[in-house]
């Protein structure tokens, strides 16, 4: 598994948590992945389907890697929108 967070976030309760009605690790939820699979905190570059390979760029180290895979999903992400609105995303 390779995703650049450690965590999912439940976004539509981010203004409760903001205010302090609820606290923020009731918005927030760790993955976790069975002792079988490697996590790996990066981000995924490029994909190689023939060679069955995903180029990455680790967070937390210097330069590109390549790591092989047996089975691949690809989940997208998204974008967050603001509106334009100033400081809204931090």
């Amino acid at each position: 598994v390779v995703s650049p967070r450690n965590h999912h976030l439940f976004t539509p309760l981010l203004p409760q948590a903001a205010c302090g009605s609820i606290d923020v690790r009731s918005i927030t939820e760790t993955i976790t992945v069975s002792p079988q699979v490697e996590f790996k905190l990066a981000e995924a570059l490029e994909i190689a389907p023939a060679h069955q390979s995903v180029i990455i760029n680790p967070l937390f180290k210097t330069g590109l890697t390549t790591i092989r895979y047996d089975h691949l999903v690809v989940a997208c992400g998204l974008e967050a929108n603001d509106f334009g609105i100033p400081g809204a995303l931090g």
